[in-house]
């Protein structure tokens, strides 16, 4: 299998923290509520790309890419479940990460990928609470400027620990701004240690040149504007 999308690891985080019980009561005996998937209002959300080289796990350098979605909050009300602890406003915060596309011209990131196309780990944590996540399919629907229309379905298995609500399925549909592509120089824990196999090419200094050759591997850089700020380096879109 060659997907487009090598690994796609949704995280969500509830800041609210009031739909969590402890997670030794017995979950078949708690009463299960529907997760407000129709009250969903999406405030901002923006994807890029980030250069990643690690050779502690050898990992090989490469362009992953990463989405965060921030939601409205929402009031519960009399919907709240144990407002008194956990109070009556849900935050709501998705991040897509270590999202690997093909496409070497960001202009040309489209299409639907389905559920055999996308792999890797996915999951949801709600209060410090773990869930198995299914990316049923994911697609790029259109672009306008820098601005991407992307949509998502996928299922949110609950019952694994202990968060009560039922399972979910949801569609989410929304505007994405592209940032571009980023570098930050790496800090070793040990860095007389790190070594790095010739074929992965590491610079011996990191300049604006050596990291634009680094990035051209993956992408076509001239579709970038490249600036530095300190040890970052940012590929803005033109």
């Amino acid at each position: 299998m060659n997907p487009r999308f090598f690994a796609l690891i949704l995280i969500t985080s509830l800041l609210g923290c009031y739909s969590c019980e402890s997670t030794s009561m017995n979950q078949n005996s708690r009463k299960k509520h529907s997760f407000p998937v129709n009250q969903l209002e999406l405030e901002k959300a923006h994807f890029g790309g980030t250069l990643n080289f690690n050779p502690y796990v050898d990992l090989e350098p490469g362009i992953s890419w990463n989405a965060e979605l921030i939601f409205k909050p929402i009031d519960l009300g009399s919907d709240a479940i144990d407002p008194e602890i956990y109070g009556t406003t849900l935050d709501l915060l998705f991040h897509l990460d270590d999202i690997v596309l093909e496409e070497r011209d960001w202009k040309n990131i489209t299409g639907r990928y389905p559920q055999e196309d996308i792999w890797g780990n996915h999951s949801v944590y709600v209060c410090g609470a773990h869930n198995p996540v299914a990316i049923n399919h994911i697609e790029f629907l259109e672009r306008e400027g820098t601005r991407f229309k992307i949509k998502i379905n996928l299922t949110i298995d609950f019952s694994t620990e202990a968060v009560a609500y039922e399972n979910t399925t949801v569609d989410l549909i929304f505007d994405a701004d592209f940032t571009g592509i980023d570098f930050i120089i790496p800090e070793w824990t040990d860095p007389d240690s790190v070594k790095f196999p010739r074929h992965w090419k590491i610079p011996e200094i990191y300049t604006e040149q050596t990291v634009e050759e680094m990035v051209s591997r993956f992408v076509d850089t001239s579709q970038y504007s490249l600036t530095r700020k300190g040890n970052q380096f940012l590929f803005n879109p033109r």
